[in-house]
């Protein structure tokens, strides 16, 4: 069987890598682990496994020049960012406005209970940013 290479590679000289986007319409799901959670990432959503009583960094990754929220499907809006600060909406959760500016809208939770457990919306300037799963196991 020859051995076949990527036109990009043949014709470009291009990164190997490039030959990636022939699997681009595959399913892709990435497991990593974040401070004791488990993270998993999909086309539409984002999956944080934690125990309870365990912290949780949910993730949101933007270059949002305007206003940040995370809301929550049962609680509304729990924490928001701007330009100058951030600030928890709900007790127990937490955004750096450090990480704000250079584009890193996680959010925080230092104890995860059972109220916490549920969807999530990562939202900049009212335009969704990312969906999270927030599972206790």
């Amino acid at each position: 069987m020859p051995n076949r290479v990527p036109s990009c590679i043949q014709d470009r000289g291009g990164p190997p890598w490039c030959g990636m986007r022939f699997y681009s319409s595959a399913l892709c799901v990435l497991i990593f682990l974040i401070s004791g959670s488990t993270v998993v990432s999909g086309t539409n959503h984002t999956e944080v496994k934690v125990k309870l009583d365990d912290t949780a960094t949910l993730p949101c990754h933007d270059n949002c020049s305007g206003s940040v929220s995370w809301t929550h499907s049962s609680s509304g809006v729990v924490a928001r960012c701007n330009r100058t600060s951030c600030s928890a909406v709900n007790e127990g959760y937490e955004m750096s406005h450090d990480q704000y500016l250079k584009g890193n809208l996680s959010l925080f939770i230092p104890v995860t209970d059972s109220s916490k457990v549920g969807v999530y919306r990562c939202q900049c300037d009212s335009t969704l940013v990312e969906n999270v799963v927030l599972i206790a196991e």
